[in-house]
């Protein structure tokens, strides 16, 4: 083999080295953080403040070889999935290493594929995927969609045989719709929040059902089999979750909208197996109440927002560890700056982004952002009634920019950049291909996934994609 060559090889073998280096600080990342960063400097270090996953994260080697060129050669970082629960690398090897053969290949969580990340992008624009028909197939979807294994899953509110919510799954181009479960009340019903997935099984909650009719855990696999329901809500441990579970060190964790010692809900935590229920926090109305969205994990601290409550009533920011321990009110909204967030927040460059139903300028809700130790609180943004208003989903980040949706009247689908400028309408949803979403976005490919919990030909709500 002539010197070139070997050259050759070694720049492919370090480029394969390279991206299994950073899939595996990435791994490190998700587990401390529950979410992949947004976005990684390539040649700088992966970091969150004190903790450093990554010295440095390479660049690829150069010049390219074989078939790539001084495009393909470098080293792309895209976050896609659910709060950046996934992403994709692409790179590009001159010739074949081992299984990975040469030219465009992408890798993501889910290992290496043979493919390059852009070979199944999504074409520009609004496309309706599925609709909904109620009694045989679920209605009205208020949560967001998953991905696993390249399949979406969710769950609807409605319908289905006993007409108390299903389970299904789609492929992304619309085909493939299958129903995986009908809720039946006695294992739970009106599952408001997303399905997570945990070791290749669903976890989930819905807000009524069960024993007491107050709510449930359950967990299924993703054929459908093996439903198990966890847990029974009995007002005492909290009941209604609206919320998503999160996984934190093998543990589910999430939070109740109502119940527990004052009434004003709670947050715990249990065992995938069902074991190992722990109330760890009852919400008072000083410290906020009645929580709608779900917990978000950054540097090893819960952060979430309760929609009522504080100085104000007008609902708080707050921050727990994961033990119960040192519950910390972050910020009580006035009015002004925002009243009644509902949804998630969003952590992006190690700041805090999340919405508000009402208050602000127009009274009509807000985008803001904070530290996370609540310093530096800012309004980006205001609602109004050109622009769209009273949010009740949560943001995303693709490729620096924030997107989410807006349900009233019909609604429509819109980006934002983090520091509030640029806030552009993408979509207005019309009756037919679907009307208020109130669940969130999630990017899968360059396109981004969602629900409508009403319109369509069956005014039982949509499935559809918007590539970007």
């Amino acid at each position: 083999m002539s010197l070139q060559n070997v050259r050759k090889s070694a720049r492919d073998a370090k480029r394969v080295a390279d991206i299994k280096q950073i899939q595996t600080a990435l791994e490190l990342y998700i587990h401390d953080n529950g979410f992949y960063p947004p976005s990684i400097d390539f040649g700088e270090s992966l970091n969150t403040g004190s903790v450093i996953y990554m010295e440095q994260i390479p660049q690829a080697p150069i010049p390219p070889d074989g078939d790539c060129d001084s495009v393909t050669n470098e080293y792309l970082y895209i976050s896609t999935g659910e709060d950046n629960y996934s992403y994709e690398i692409s790179f590009c090897l001159g010739n074949q290493i081992g299984d990975i053969p040469s030219g465009e290949n992408c890798a993501t969580p889910d290992g290496i594929l043979s493919t390059s990340c852009s070979d199944s992008l999504v074409p520009a624009g609004f496309t309706k995927l599925h609709d909904f028909d109620g009694a045989t197939n679920g209605s009205q979807a208020w949560g967001s969609l998953i991905m696993y294994n390249s399949d979406f899953y969710g769950m609807t509110l409605y319908g289905g045989v006993n007409s108390k919510g299903t389970i299904f799954k789609i492929n992304p181009d619309g085909t493939g719709f299958t129903k995986l479960y009908d809720f039946d009340g006695i294992n739970g019903e009106l599952p408001y929040g997303d399905l997570v997935e945990y070791n290749n099984t669903f976890y989930g909650m819905t807000a009524f059902g069960g024993i007491s009719n107050l709510g449930t855990i359950f967990k299924i696999n993703p054929d459908g089999t093996g439903f198990t329901k966890l847990h029974d809500f009995d007002d005492v441990n909290g009941k209604w979750p609206y919320g998503d579970l999160i996984i934190y060190n093998n543990t589910l964790y999430g939070m109740t909208n109502d119940g527990g010692s004052n009434g004003y809900g709670t947050i715990f935590k249990i065992n995938p197996d069902g074991t190992g229920f722990t109330k760890l926090y009852d919400f008072d109305y000083s410290d906020g109440y009645f929580p709608y969205g779900s917990l978000i994990v950054y540097n090893n601290i819960f952060y979430g927002m309760a929609e009522d409550g504080g100085d104000n009533d007008y609902g708080t920011i707050f921050k727990i560890n994961p033990d119960g321990t040192n519950f910390t009110k972050l910020y009580d909204f006035n009015g002004t700056d925002g009243r009644l967030p509902y949804g998630n927040l969003l952590v992006y460059n190690n700041i805090l982004y999340g919405m508000t139903q009402y208050g602000g300028a127009e009274n009509m809700g807000i985008i803001f952002k904070i530290n996370p130790d609540g310093t530096g609180f800012v309004n980006i943004y205001d609602f109004d009634d050109i622009n769209g208003h009273t949010p009740l989903g949560s943001l995303i980040v693709y490729n620096s920019v924030f997107y989410g949706v807006l349900g009233f009247n019909d609604g429509f689908i819109f980006k934002i950049n983090s520091d509030g400028t640029n806030f552009t309408k993408l979509h207005d949803f019309s009756g037919l291909n679907g009307s208020s979403p109130y669940g969130d976005l999630i990017i899968y490919s360059n396109a981004l996934y969602g629900v409508t919990s009403v319109g369509g030909i069956n005014s039982a709500g949509t499935i559809f994609s918007f590539g970007l």
